[in-house]
C-alpha cells in the first residue's frame, strides 16, 4: 500500500467520522427541541402556588373529618326519630283496627234503635 492509498483511506474514515458527527449532532439538536418544548409544559412557580392555594390542608382534612362525624351522628337520630315514628304509627293503626268494628257496632245499634236510616247504605 503506496501513501496515496493511505491518505484516501485516512480521509475516507475521517468523512465517516465527519457524517458521524453530523448525525449525531441533528440526533442532539431532535432532543434539545424535545427537551424545550417539554420545559414549556411544565409547571411554573406561579403555577405550584396556585395549585397549592387550592390544596386541603390538615386543617380542612381534620374539618371534613369532624364533619363527617356529625352528620353520622345526626343520621343515627334521625334513623332513631324514624324508627320512633314508625312505632307510633303501628300502635295507632293496632288501636284503630281493634276500635273501628266496635265502632261501627254501636253506629248500627244505634242506627237499629232510633229508626235511623244509613245514609252510605241506600
Amino acid at each position: 500500500m503506496n501513501n496515496d492509498e493511505k491518505i484516501l483511506k485516512a480521509i475516507e474514515a475521517l468523512q465517516t467520522d465527519v457524517k458521524d458527527v453530523k448525525q449525531g449532532q441533528k440526533e442532539q439538536g431532535i432532543a434539545i427541541t424535545r427537551f424545550e418544548a417539554g420545559q414549556k409544559n411544565t409547571a411554573t412557580k406561579d403555577d405550584v402556588t396556585a395549585i397549592k392555594k387550592d390544596m386541603a390542608t390538615k386543617d380542612d382534612a381534620e374539618r371534613l373529618d369532624n364533619g363527617q362525624m356529625r352528620l353520622e351522628s345526626h343520621m343515627f337520630d334521625i334513623d332513631r326519630g324514624i324508627f320512633a315514628v314508625k312505632e307510633i304509627v303501628q300502635l295507632i293503626n293496632q288501636t284503630l283496627t281493634r276500635k273501628m268494628p266496635n265502632l261501627e257496632r254501636r253506629v248500627e245499634n244505634l242506627e237499629e234503635n232510633t229508626g235511623t236510616p244509613n245514609p252510605t247504605k241506600h
